[in-house]
């Protein structure tokens, strides 16, 4: 969905995710500048999951988010490549560093 413009107002854009049977639809007020920054609310889930326990691993992630291990695994890979997230040292010792 094409973003409307107001003026002062950056860009509106419209986000749309499902997750097990729960769609949630988010409209963002955007400064185009940071419009690479985007997280949805599977995202902050994710984060908000980290944050709390730096060491959790994917499937304990997917375990209390009740999302698939491969939707948490392509949020994972979203917010690395958006340097938001990273991993310190191994993956079974390592531990996750939120960035924001």
């Amino acid at each position: 969905m094409q973003g409307e413009r107001q003026p002062g107002a950056g860009v509106l854009i419209h986000v749309e995710r499902v997750a097990r049977d729960a769609p949630s639809k988010t409209y963002r007020n955007i400064d185009p500048e940071n419009i690479g920054l985007i997280l949805d609310q599977i995202d902050h889930t994710i984060l908000s999951i980290m944050t709390a326990n730096p060491s959790v691993s994917i499937t304990e992630i997917s375990s209390e988010s009740d999302l698939s291990i491969r939707i948490v695994r392509y949020h994972i890979e979203k917010l690395r490549k958006k340097n938001v997230i990273s991993r310190e040292s191994s993956k079974k010792a390592g531990r996750w560093i939120v960035n924001i």
